[in-house]
Order: C-alpha cells, then structure tokens, then sequence
C-alpha cells in the first residue's frame, strides 16, 4: 500500500525516484540548493546525487538527501534521507528514512524508519519503524511504534507497537506492548498491554491491564478488568468483568458484575423452586458465580386478588466444611403485576439467608429466615400486603417490616 501511494504522487509530478536505504546512501554535502520545479533549479537533473544543509523548491524539488533545512511550496522529495526540518504546502516523500520534524498540509511518506515528529493536515505514512510522534487530520500508519499516533479518523500499527494511539474513530495495532489505545468508535489489536478506551467496541486477543468500551468489550484472554457499558465477551478472565448489562466468558478467577453473569466452565447456574410467607409460589434463575450471582424471579400471590411478582436479586454462596452444604444470602427487591395503577408504587425489599444441603449431587434443598421491608404510596395498600402475625416495623402506615422464611428446592 505504501509503494502504491508513493509510487502513484511520483507519477503525477513525473518523477522517478529510487527508493534507497541509509547504508545505500554516500551523498556529498551542498550547503543550499534552489528548485523552482524539478529539474528546473540550481543542480538540475544532479540535484538528487547531493544533500542540502538548506533546500528551497519554490513548487517543487527533488534531492538526495537534507542535513539541516527544507521548506517546498507544494512538494518535497528525497531519494535517501531526511535529517532536521521538513516542510511543505501539499506534502514531503521519504524515498530513505528520516529523523526529525516533518510538516505538510496534506501528507508526508516516509519508506524506510522515522524518528522525530510527523503533522499532516490528511495524513502520515511511515513504511518503517516508527520511534516518533504522528500526527494528521485522518489517517496515519506506520509498520511499528514507538511513541504515538494522533489522527482525526484512524491510527494503524502494523509491527511492534508501544506508547499511545489516539484516533477520532479507529485505532489498530498489531504486537503491543505498553500501550494506550483510545478511539471514538473503535480500537483493535491482537494484544494489549496496557489500556483500550473505545466510545463503541474494542477487540482484542490478549488483554493485560484494561479494556474499557462505550458498549461492547471482545478478548480472548483478559488479565486485569473488561469494563464494557453494555457487554463484555471473553474466554478466560483473571480479575474483574464489569458491564451495564451482559458479561460472557468461558472462565473467570474473579468477578463478573452484571445485570446478567453467564460463566461456561466454573460459572454457578441453578434453578429454583420455593416459597415464603409473601408469595407462595416462586420460580428463579440465579447466573453469575458462587462469589456473586444475579437472580431473576417470578412469584404468585393468591391471597390478594391473585396478584404475581417478579423480582431481581443479588446473591453469594458461602460453601462450608462439609462439601455438602452451604451458606446462600440475598438481596431482594419485588415489584407487583397489578391491574390497577396505585399498586406500581408498592415494593417489597427482602434479606434472607439459608442453608442448603445437596443431595445426591442432583439437587438441593433449602430453607431459612428472610427479613423484609414493603413500601407502597398508599397506605392501605401496604397494610393489606404485610402479613399481621409477622409485622414488626411500621411507619407512616406505608412503611412495614417482618421476618419471614424462605425454603425450597434448588437444581
């Protein structure tokens, strides 16, 4: 892509310039060449058989090499090198490398390595290793980085890359090591050690640090913390899973947070079947892991107007000595299907704690105290819900509180 681009402006200005490396270059030293258009200037065709301490192309100019200065009015060329300060109106091409400050309006092309800083109004071109700073209005690219990249759309790294990628909708990098990557829409590598800050989704194969995306998080290994504002996907996770709705892995040695937690290999899924004194009739699905699960429920209330609930949760199993048995504490929150508006105001809160035994590995069996608190805008309303031989709390008649139970069956 990078010969193409250069080979395609050199056609245009009707050039031909050998593409050389530094070692290939042995240029004698001319304190200042003038070009108005290539070859009209002070060396003509031999312009580029020498390097400048000070070059000047009134529109443009080819030389071999500059050692110092060279300001062009549209076009720089240099078949070998560029060392010290480079601008012009339209753009500079690098046939060799270059090591300083680069600056076009349009673009700089740079074959071989680059170290220094790059600013192009569109964009930069590094064919090397790039030990610099780029910056353009669109696009850079460079076969490598160390130090950065700034650009209004995209930011691509194809080699070895460190330092920081900063790109108004697209950051790639291939073997990263250390680095920053942000974008507004999307960010990209095979390896991040370091950070990925997406405004949409970040892809990665192999996170160490942490990978933050404005909706979705994708990596296969994440060591450290996936942050995604909607969802995180992941094959194995050492650390934190944190997302506004929706993580996914295949493992994880820590903790997925989530409105909804699927774990493959070591995740804890159960369903369950129970009852209490509020409703007698509930069915849950509890997802996540043992340190922290989330649970969604449905229950039925058949002593007044025959009312169902559904209710969501968190939870944390505690296992004993005995491998048998465990400790299971909820907090609960459950709101009412109702018929008639003045009841989507009631909202029952509840703690409860059990115990549980497996039995045959098939299922288990539960039962323990709950502690409840219900709230409801009308006060009759909460005082028809809480059970009388329970109450133990009330205020404002909108306010009550009981201790309840909680028992079942768990699979």
């Amino acid at each position: 892509m990078k010969k193409i681009l250069l080979a395609g402006l050199t056609i245009i200005l009707c050039y031909s310039v050998s593409y050389g490396q530094e070692e290939e270059c042995s240029l004698r030293l001319m304190p200042t060449q003038v070009t108005f258009f290539y070859p009209v200037g002070m060396f003509g065709l031999k312009a580029q058989d020498y390097s400048y301490l000070f070059s000047l192309n009134m529109l443009a100019g080819r030389t071999g090499g500059v050692d110092g200065f060279e300001v062009g009015g549209l076009i720089n060329i240099n078949d070998c090198y560029m060392k010290g300060f480079q601008a012009a109106g339209i753009g500079n091409i690098n046939a060799g490398f270059g090591d300083g400050f680069q600056s076009a309006g349009i673009f700089n092309i740079v074959e071989g390595k680059y170290n220094g800083f790059q600013s192009a109004g569109i964009f930069n071109i590094t064919g090397g290793f790039c030990n610099a700073v780029q910056a353009a209005g669109i696009y850079n690219f460079s076969s490598g980085l160390n130090g950065a990249q700034f650009s209004g759309i995209a930011s691509i790294s194809d080699g070895k890359t460190s330092g920081m990628q900063c790109s108004g909708i697209l950051s790639i990098a291939t073997k990263s090591s250390g680095l920053a990557q942000i974008s507004g829409i999307a960010n990209a590598s095979d390896s991040i050690k370091g950070i990925q800050i997406g405004g949409i989704v970040n892809i990665a194969e192999n996170i160490d640090g942490a990978q933050i995306g404005g909706i979705i998080n994708m990596a296969d290994d994440v060591d450290g913390a996936q942050i995604g504002g909607i969802i995180n996907v992941a094959s194995n996770v050492k650390g934190l899973q944190l997302a506004g709705i929706i993580n996914i892995c295949d493992s994880i040695n820590g903790i997925p947070l989530a409105l909804f937690s699927y774990v493959r290999k070591n995740g804890y899924r159960k369903f369950e079947i129970s009852t209490n004194e509020f409703t007698p009739v509930n069915i849950t699905y509890k997802t996540g892991v043992k340190r922290f699960y989330t649970q969604f429920s449905l229950g039925y209330n058949n002593s007044i107007d025959n009312d169902f609930t559904y209710g969501f949760g968190l939870g944390t199993v505690l296992p004993l000595k005995n491998s048998r048995s465990s400790l299971n504490f909820v907090l609960n929150t459950t709101q009412f299907f109702r018929y008639y508006s003045d009841v989507n105001y009631t909202q029952l809160y509840s703690l409860s704690a059990d115990y549980s035994i497996n039995i045959l590995n098939k299922f288990e069996v539960f039962a323990g105290p709950r502690v409840n608190f219900l709230y409801s805008s009308r006060s009759y309303i909460a005082a028809r819900f809480a059970p009388e031989w329970g109450r133990a709390f009330e205020y404002d008649n909108r306010w009550w509180g009981w201790i309840g139970y909680h028992a079942g069956i768990r699979f």
